[in-house]
């Protein structure tokens, strides 16, 4: 085993450390990110408006988006991994299906997107992650 630098161990000894920190580090849950997610941009509300174009489907194209939302943010690899997740009760009330469904839903859901309901619904969400920002920005400066 080499050092890997000056006095700073060997390789193994940095991989230890990593995980040392990656253990320590606190675990966030789906709720409390929901919460935050609801509070600051009124994500369910604006994730309702969001269409797509099967007709009187069993599972809204909302739910589809806030499953995939999920998938993205905790960086799932497959649409076979989210359906995992959305076998589980906890997350299917989050996301507010009464039932699991599988990844051919969310392909077929996702081919057919409003792409004009999810924009204004980014948009607004950008507005209020910079207002919320500069808020942010404003308290630090006043406190130094």
């Amino acid at each position: 085993m080499k050092p890997v630098g000056p006095g700073q161990g060997t390789w193994r000894d940095h991989l230890a450390f990593m995980r040392q920190q990656e253990e320590s580090r606190p675990s966030h849950q789906l709720s409390s990110f929901a919460r935050y997610l609801n509070k600051v941009f009124a994500f369910r509300s604006a994730s309702d408006a969001l269409t797509d174009s099967r007709h009187q489907p069993e599972i809204s194209a909302a739910a589809v988006f806030r499953a995939v939302f999920h998938g993205m943010v905790f960086r799932l690899s497959s649409f076979q991994q989210l359906q995992s997740d959305i076998a589980q009760p906890a997350f299917q009330r989050w996301i507010g299906v009464e039932r699991a469904f599988g990844d051919d839903v969310l392909r077929y859901s996702l081919c057919g997107f409003d792409l004009a309901a999810l924009e204004t619904m980014l948009v607004q969400v950008n507005r209020t992650f910079s207002t919320t920002r500069g808020i942010l920005r404003a308290g630090r400066q006043m406190l130094q």
